[in-house]
């Protein structure tokens, strides 16, 4: 209930380590953005991330919206993640990393999502320079409430490899 207060960063910090802040989808700026590391999160499912993360939606937007009366989070109606599509999940991650300037990509995934472990190997390993992908598995419990019976094993893969440096710009521009 109390007023939140932004900083402003110091500028001896700011002149040393610059900072960009980007709104935007991601394969919608990445071959504007110039970076040596990469790190991506993107949806897993059809769950849209704007309902946990709604708080910050508001104050990056800067805005007041009408909120849901059931769960007081905003409406994920105009933010959908094309990430969270089958038939497009695919394409996105191919269009980020083959467009990408990082040297280093790391990307975080869940054994539940739309894309394969074994499709994200495969396309890292297409952009990477070889012998660098690693896959970290790590077990986690799932949420679970007394409708739940799924007794499947999770696990939040952690992938990182090196990209490869090409002579040549990618372009996938829509």
């Amino acid at each position: 209930m109390k007023p939140i207060q932004f900083l402003d960063l110091c500028d001896h910090v700011t002149a040393v380590h610059p900072v960009e802040v980007h709104t935007d989808k991601i394969e919608h700026i990445i071959e504007d953005i110039n970076c040596d590391i990469l790190y991506l999160d993107p949806p897993y499912t059809q769950n849209q991330y704007g309902t946990q993360y709604h708080l910050l939606e508001t104050l990056i937007l800067d805005d007041e919206p009408t909120v849901s009366k059931v769960t007081g989070s905003r409406s994920t109606k105009e933010m959908r993640s094309d990430w969270s599509k089958i038939y497009k999940a695919h394409i996105l991650f191919d269009r980020v990393i083959a467009n990408t300037s990082a040297k280093h990509i790391f990307l975080s995934y869940n054994n539940d999502g739309i894309m394969s472990r074994e499709y994200i190997e495969a396309i890292m390993k297409r952009y990477g320079v070889g012998g660098t992908f690693e896959c970290i598995k790590i077990p986690y419990k799932k949420y679970e409430n007394w409708k739940s019976n799924n007794k499947k094993e999770h696990f939040e893969y952690v992938f990182a490899y090196k990209r490869k440096i090409f002579g040549m710009c990618f372009t996938n521009r829509h």
